[in-house]
């Protein structure tokens, strides 16, 4: 079945920012006024932001400032999630008021099971694949300058529930790609991808976002989702290939 292209409706965007949730755990997640407040020593984004999908509350300016005091309480900038379903309506310009810079705009964009499954890897790459994460998985995802960042990314991809896979691509006997893919509901989440700095432009990429796709029709998933920073030009043009089309965006709104 091929994925819908062009922008969602309120509540499928809804439905599809609650599968991401859950494939993306937080260390730590608050409720507060029906939004819940994440925080993950500070690395990823969408781990360390007011998650606004629901709004139960009255006094908007004091819910922001509790996020404040949570986020401050842990040495963290207080940062929101702004998608098109966030609430309440006004909340993004309640926050530009406080001098809360918006950043890092990020596509939510949707790809088809069978076409994503039909790439062409290239013959030097073998792939792996294992539904739990190894020592290393972990290990090759964390080798790089920013190991301790990569690190933490590592283990919140470890806490994932099931059904998950995860997949190392090789050269010979070394690793130099990795990817997870992560079942919810009718959709087959792409996260982790990620290409060693030495493979860069060699297609290991299209192996890893391969494999997931041949999981994903294995799973009988209706379409598979991402998110990609704006900026990450390489990561477009590799979905871009594959056939994933823009759904919507959404961006961070960050105290400074």
């Amino acid at each position: 079945m091929a994925a819908p292209a062009g922008p969602l409706d309120a509540a499928e965007i809804a439905r599809l920012e609650e599968q991401f949730f859950t494939c993306w755990p937080a260390d730590e997640t608050v409720e507060h006024e029906g939004w819940r407040m994440r925080a993950t020593r500070g690395v990823s984004d969408r781990a360390n932001s007011v998650y606004a999908a629901a709004w139960t509350g009255g006094d908007l300016d004091a819910a922001i400032g509790a996020a404040e005091g949570f986020y401050t309480a842990r040495g963290l900038p207080a940062t929101f999630m702004m998608m098109p379903v966030t609430q309440p309506k006004d909340l993004d310009g309640r926050l530009a008021a406080r001098r809360y810079v918006r950043a890092k705009e990020t596509r939510v964009c949707l790809g088809d099971p069978a076409r994503v499954a039909a790439l062409v890897a290239p013959d030097a790459v073998s792939i792996d694949l294992a539904s739990d994460r190894g020592a290393e998985w972990a290990e090759a995802y964390a080798r790089d300058a920013n190991a301790a960042d990569l690190a933490v990314r590592a283990e919140i991809m470890g806490r994932v529930p099931v059904p998950r896979l995860y997949v190392l691509a090789r050269e010979g006997a070394a690793p130099v790609g990795l990817g997870m893919g992560v079942l919810r509901g009718d959709t087959a989440v792409v996260q982790g991808m990620r290409t060693l700095p030495d493979a860069r432009g060699r297609g290991v990429g299209r192996a890893v976002l391969a494999a997931i796709g041949r999981w994903a029709v294995s799973m009988e998933a209706a379409r598979m989702a991402l998110q990609v920073e704006v900026e990450n030009a390489a990561a477009n043009a590799l979905y871009a290939a594959a056939g994933f089309e823009e759904a919507y965006r959404y961006a961070y709104r960050v105290r400074r």
